[in-house]
């Protein structure tokens, strides 16, 4: 059984700089978690997810993620699935399939996320703010 994670609950190696990216595909998590792996070289894995209402373990949702943290650059990458179930786990970007928590990044944003928009399974992509 998956330990339970609060929403509310930071990231340990979380900063405020982080940036989030929101990601339109029809495909699921682990078909995007692939692209993007073979796209930008990462590593991104399966790790615990974030549980909404982890109280009531009747109606708690799961909300799928994963992680992988580069251990040259310390850039930390977390790709959380943001629907399920016709629920929103962030509200207000509802039509947003994924959401992407990029902290320490080094590298030029506007390259990443061009190649991002090109990945196959992948229709659209936005910034967060």
């Amino acid at each position: 059984m998956p330990k339970r994670i609060k929403l509310k609950s930071s990231e340990p190696d979380s900063n405020d700089n982080a940036i989030m990216i929101g990601i339109v595909s029809t495909d699921n998590i682990l078909k995007v978690a692939w692209q993007i792996n073979k796209a930008f070289n990462l590593q991104l894995k399966d790790t615990d997810p974030f549980i909404v209402n982890p109280e009531d373990k009747e109606n708690g949702i799961d909300y799928l993620r994963y992680k992988y943290k580069d251990k040259d650059t310390g850039t930390l990458y977390i790709l959380i699935q943001n629907k399920k179930n016709n629920t929103a786990l962030i509200k207000n970007i509802k039509n947003i399939d994924f959401v992407l928590h990029i902290t320490d990044f080094t590298e030029d944003m506007s390259v990443f996320i061009k190649k991002l928009k090109q990945l196959s399974n992948v229709s659209a992509v936005f910034n967060i703010e």
